[in-house]
């Protein structure tokens, strides 16, 4: 393994080389609709796991987890939503952390602002921001939250979901539209903003430019949603649509911007048939060429790439995995734009959690241990969102404490 390893480096640095002389991104530079990546030149401490440290702050107090809710703003400051369980508050809170200071500002409330936007009812709950923060070309950052009391396998949650905007300098949340469904994620091209709801995959589309709202129901089977969605720059988006009960077909489908259906894929490595970590696109990143690179929970990694057409193709890149095991990796990033892919994740079985780097173009892999996070006592997750000095963020939850999980946010610094 010492050795395969030793080749696989030595392949990954020869790459490097070439790229080296490629010119850096303006720092200034905005890719509109996106989460946060921020690209870099590579160099040599790219080739190496990252130093991981943790953000520290009262946000701790606020609730369980962080389940991969975090974007950035333009000026390079990280946005994260702390969740609760049902029975522990019945509220989401925001914050932002500007890496320059070190410091964490909070950022408001969902029941707070349901509240100051008039939209509260008694017993109300919003206990969940689980999606991520995008900052859209009219400046806003749009995110969901969503309650789930009441909530089955089949049966929708008592107060659904909330379509939430706020300017990056404002405290206060702007209340956009309601909706029976869970909004769990939130993903844009820039214009259009997209949701994805549960029970069904519903997606939800805001237009930015004419404030108005699309919907349409994509399909899945009881019980499943998956944890992200895809939209490329032309503004077209790409839910799973997940057939069943027996026999289940998992087909990506693709919608333009006026959600007309306009091209259907197989997802043949999807599901897992023991129906354990079956949250279906748990990661993804989108590259300076426009194309998206995203991994389901088996650990198989696709790409979508745009031609000229305005249409797109799906090209099944096999599993990430030196071990031919699956593997469930829901942090992914590109240092470079081009030729890398890092995340954090672990092997099916494995004990502990894993750095992977993946050179795209070799289809190559090394992974390396990290022994500082309890595999058993952490749950990790996080895309695209990085700073303007290159750092990445995972965000997660700190289940030390078995009777009172904490929310956790690592910076990984080269």
């Amino acid at each position: 393994m010492k050795q395969y390893r030793a080749v696989i480096v030595s392949v990954l640095v020869v790459l490097m080389a070439a790229c080296n002389n490629a010119k850096e991104l303006d720092p200034n530079s905005v890719n509109l609709g996106d989460a946060g990546a921020k690209f870099k030149t590579l160099n040599d401490k790219h080739f190496k796991p990252p130093s991981l440290s943790t953000i520290s702050g009262d946000y701790v107090n606020t609730g369980a987890s962080v389940w991969g809710a975090h974007g950035r703003d333009r000026l390079g400051r990280i946005y994260f939503a702390v969740s609760n369980y049902k029975d522990y508050n019945a509220s989401s809170f925001l914050y932002q952390y500007d890496p320059r200071s070190n410091q964490i500002t909070p950022q408001s409330d969902a029941l707070t602002e349901l509240k100051r936007n008039n939209q509260f009812m008694d017993d109300m709950s919003q206990n969940k921001l689980h999606s991520k923060l995008f900052q859209a070309e009219d400046g806003y950052l749009y995110f969901s939250s969503f309650d789930e009391t009441g909530e089955s396998n089949t049966k929708n949650p008592t107060w659904g979901g909330v379509f939430w905007r706020k300017k990056p300098e404002s405290i206060e949340w702007e209340y956009l539209f309601s909706t029976e469904e869970a909004l769990i994620a939130v993903n844009s091209n820039g214009r259009f903003v997209y949701a994805l709801g549960y029970w069904g995959h519903v997606l939800y589309q805001y237009d930015t430019q004419k404030d108005a709202v699309r919907k349409i129901k994509v399909g899945s089977v009881p019980g499943h949603i998956s944890r992200n969605f895809l939209v490329t720059n032309n503004g077209h988006v790409f839910v799973p649509k997940i057939s069943g009960p027996t026999d289940l077909m998992v087909e990506l489908i693709e919608y333009d911007e006026k959600l007309f259906q306009v091209n259907t894929f197989t997802l043949n490595e999807y599901w897992n048939t023991n129906a354990n970590d079956n949250h279906g696109i748990v990661s993804y990143v989108q590259l300076k060429n426009g194309s998206t690179l995203f991994l389901t929970s088996t650990g198989n990694l696709y790409e979508i790439v745009q031609m000229e057409s305005d249409r797109s193709k799906v090209n099944s890149l096999g599993p990430i995995s030196d071990t031919g095991e699956k593997a469930y990796v829901s942090s992914l990033f590109s240092p470079d734009g081009e030729e890398m892919l890092v995340g954090l994740g672990r092997n099916e079985g494995a004990a502990q959690y894993q750095w992977y780097l993946y050179n795209i173009p070799s289809k190559t892999l090394v992974s390396y241990p990290v022994k500082d996070i309890d595999l058993n006592k952490h749950l990790l997750y996080g895309s695209l969102t990085s700073d303007n000095d290159g750092n990445f963020y995972i965000v997660g939850s700190n289940r030390q404490n078995s009777e009172k999980h904490r929310p956790i946010v690592l910076k990984a610094s080269y």
